[in-house]
């Protein structure tokens, strides 16, 4: 990663680093600093292109700020120093697995009512039995 031949001094790129490192997205820090996009992403390579439970961390932190929190998409996206395409197409995926899964949740909400109201039924009987137990040992 060290470019012996780099224009840049050592300074001006910890200066970068520490930025990014405080939350400051690459192309914000490029603004800031003067310098080109391209050169700052080549000193934090393939920040994205993560692989495993990394990017299922950062993909479902992203959704849980906009969906749970009602941040601002753009917002997200700049905060995580994402691509808003790649957050509009988590938001996408993420909303057609909710809507599938609407259909299983109303199943399950329905044999769950079914459930309690035969409990309740059940409850209710056996209530009456012990109140009919309890009585004829009392007697008259």
């Amino acid at each position: 990663m060290s470019n012996f031949n780099s224009p840049y001094p050592k300074t001006l790129r910890a200066e970068a680093v520490r930025l990014v490192k405080e939350g400051i997205s690459r192309k914000e820090v490029s603004a800031r600093l003067g310098i080109p996009l391209s050169t700052l992403k080549s000193w934090f390579p393939k920040k994205r292109a993560m692989i495993g439970h990394k990017a299922r961390e950062n993909r479902d932190e992203a959704i849980r700020c906009i969906l749970a929190e009602g941040q601002r998409p753009a917002e997200v996206a700049r905060q995580l120093d994402l691509s808003p395409r790649t957050l509009q197409r988590w938001l996408s995926e993420e909303r057609s697995v909710m809507e599938q899964s609407i259909p299983k949740l109303q199943r399950q909400m329905t044999e769950l009512h079914e459930r309690i109201a035969m409990l309740e039924e059940q409850n209710l009987e056996l209530r009456f039995q012990l109140k009919l137990v309890s009585s004829r040992r009392r007697g008259p």
